[in-house]
């Protein structure tokens, strides 16, 4: 999310050490953030800095309006040359400022910004798709159920942008960006005994959302299905899984990365 802005912002908190900024006073020529026109539960990018400059923080937050705290949520960097939250020897002076990361910065100065910065600003601009391609690896999954829902082990990332797909323990895409994704997934098999065909199902939270076609076949031989959906989410604890409905007699599902793969990115709001 983008970062908002206040104009000459700039304050003392109560305090230094690594607490939240607790607004105190304004600092002379400044105006405190309810005077800036703060907005309860805004995201605002921050300065702050000792007296003689010595120890100085540079990160984002959200604002609340009842209590007057400015979380210091993300440290982008400080003084020390890390990511951690400085230990104020004294309160310092807290200002709102306009980042790198908060702006539209489509000319020269883009290439000198980090990747983690380049991250942000897309991000903040709602250009960070979020996208992600999984697959098994060309290696079978066995020993599934058989007349059942299975979840599948998408084992092998072949893209995931942010680290929001889990392919080691729950196998599940979790963006934590808010808005509209794009998942597709793909399954394939052999038919059932009955000649029964698999389903590529889409769950989210846990619980079936989408299911592909279905087919009750004549003959034995390989099925492949897909099933492609707009899904709405949160951007925080909301996730997608990838299961498979196998038909009776049936308990592998095939690891060729051209018959089943996930995939999703974000498509809008």
């Amino acid at each position: 999310m983008a970062s908002s802005f206040l104009d000459v912002c700039r304050f003392t908190p109560t305090a230094g050490g690594t607490t939240d900024w607790t607004y105190s006073t304004p600092v002379t020529g400044y105006q405190s953030p309810a005077a800036a026109g703060a907005v309860n539960g805004a995201i605002y990018s921050y300065r702050a800095e000792s007296a003689d400059l010595s120890q100085w923080e540079v990160g984002f937050g959200t604002y609340s309006t009842s209590t007057g705290v400015l979380t210091r949520g993300t440290v982008l960097f400080n003084s020390a040359g890390t990511t951690a939250k400085i230990s104020f020897s004294a309160a310092p002076q807290v200002a709102i400022v306009a980042l790198a990361e908060d702006l539209l910065l489509f000319n020269a100065g883009m290439p000198s910004l980090t990747t983690a910065q380049q991250k942000q600003a897309r991000q903040n601009i709602g250009a960070d798709s979020g996208v992600f391609a999984v697959d098994r690896n060309g290696v079978n999954q066995t020993g599934l159920t058989a007349a059942s829902y299975n979840k599948i082990q998408f084992t092998n990332k072949v893209k995931d942008a942010n680290s929001w797909f889990d392919g080691v323990t729950n196998f599940r895409y979790m963006p934590q960006i808010a808005g509209t994704y794009q998942i597709g997934l793909a399954v394939g098999t052999l038919t059932g005994t009955n000649g029964e065909t698999s389903q590529a199902c889409i769950y989210k939270n846990g619980s079936l959302l989408k299911v592909s076609n279905y087919l009750n076949v004549s003959s034995a031989g390989g099925w492949n299905t897909e099933v492609v959906a707009a899904i709405p989410m949160n951007g925080t604890t909301d996730y997608i899984e990838g299961f498979i409905y196998m038909p009776t007699g049936l308990t592998t599902l095939l690891g060729l990365v051209d018959r089943t793969f996930m995939y999703g990115f974000r498509i809008g709001d």
